[in-house]
């Protein structure tokens, strides 16, 4: 019977003993350990050992990366170090990984933060460790690290996770699924009626503009969709859009802002969103982190030619909130979202998916 395969992946000076140790624990519950300290290790002739390392990765099914205080070598040709080498070709082919971090390094993350340029070789030898752990949390997936300070932290770590691995694979065996709603968005056409509106604002220029805003927004919501990125950068935005449009506050008529604070709260860290922010360049949207106040803030500016969403995409979520307010919960929300605004021609699933996309 073919073993399952895991990729023991950490600098080995530091953690030389655990990785002994991990390789044991592994082998005597029926896996195959790669382990470039293992003498079965396979190494292709000409080959440099620092591809060679990265080379064994595609022959597991599952990686264990360590990080602990020391950075390792640097891989040949690259500024990266060679376990970052190793981490990124399993992340492109999608192997699942396990991630621990010494409790010690992650404690000590946010203190570097505060202060990158003072002296960390008390903790680390190399600061580029924070970078690496940054680059992993602000991921589309896998982005999950645990912490430890013992091997019996990490045995428990394995145990738990591979529990659950077994749990999704039977799961994956059953005949028949329950279908989940909402998990595949699909944007309906705009509806051509929203008699609703009305009597949110009686007066009608305000109730122009809200349904100019309603249109741009359902444009710049179908264009994510629609587009041919990955379902995690789609989430992202999805969610960037919604987190800033409930929770910021409106600027200029065109601009939405919230402090980075708030916004880390309900969304990610600066180092994702900054990535996240490139990513609505396509969509007439401008976003960017501001220092020119009293507090850090994120700010979504709407490109003139998006019509009148920017102007209008904080009533939007105005309006999401005060239904939420009334509405009690989540799902009681989206039906008074719905409710609220209706559709004359029945055609209002377009609110209810939008609602959907929401609250995910």
């Amino acid at each position: 019977m073919p073993k399952p395969r895991i990729f023991l992946s950490s600098t080995c000076y530091d953690l030389s003993t655990i990785r002994a140790e991990l390789a044991v624990f592994l082998e005597k519950r029926g896996f195959e350990v790669i382990n470039s300290e293992d003498k079965n290790f396979g190494v292709t002739p000409g080959m440099h050992s620092h591809a060679a390392c990265v080379s064994q990765v595609g022959q597991a099914d599952f990686m264990l990366l360590l990080i602990g205080s020391r950075r390792g070598g640097t891989y040949i040709g690259s500024l990266s170090s060679i376990t970052n080498e190793e981490y990124k070709a399993a992340e492109k082919l999608e192997i699942p990984r396990i991630v621990a971090v010494l409790r010690s390094v992650w404690d000590y993350r946010k203190t570097y933060t505060l202060n990158p340029t003072g002296n960390h070789k008390h903790i680390v030898d190399d600061v580029r460790i924070f970078s690496f752990i940054d680059y992993i949390a602000s991921g589309h997936s896998d982005n999950w690290m645990q912490t430890f300070e013992t091997i019996g932290d990490l045995k428990n770590i394995l145990t738990t996770q591979f529990a659950h691995y077994l749990t999704l694979f039977s799961n994956g065996m059953r005949r028949s699924q329950p279908k989940v709603s909402g998990q595949e968005c699909e944007i309906v056409d705009f509806p051509s009626s929203l008699d609703g509106c009305a009597a949110l604002y009686p007066n009608q220029d305000e109730e122009t503009a809200f349904r100019n805003g309603l249109r741009s927004l359902h444009e710049i919501l179908r264009k994510i969709v629609s587009d041919g990125t990955k379902k995690g950068a789609k989430s992202e935005k999805l969610k960037q859009l919604w987190v800033v449009g409930q929770f910021g506050e409106s600027e200029f008529g065109n601009t939405i802002y919230m402090s980075i604070d708030q916004f880390k709260q309900y969304a990610w860290s600066t180092y994702r969103g900054t990535r996240v922010n490139k990513q609505f360049k396509d969509y007439r949207i401008t976003c960017d982190y501001d220092d020119r106040y009293d507090e850090w803030r994120i700010v979504m500016v709407f490109d003139d030619a998006a019509g009148t969403a920017g102007t209008n995409f904080f009533r939007i979520g105005g309006v999401a909130a005060r239904a939420r307010i009334h509405g009690g919960n989540q799902r009681k929300a989206s039906g008074k979202f719905q409710g609220s605004l209706g559709a004359g021609n029945g055609n209002h699933a377009v609110f209810q998916r939008l609602a959907e996309i929401f609250q995910n």
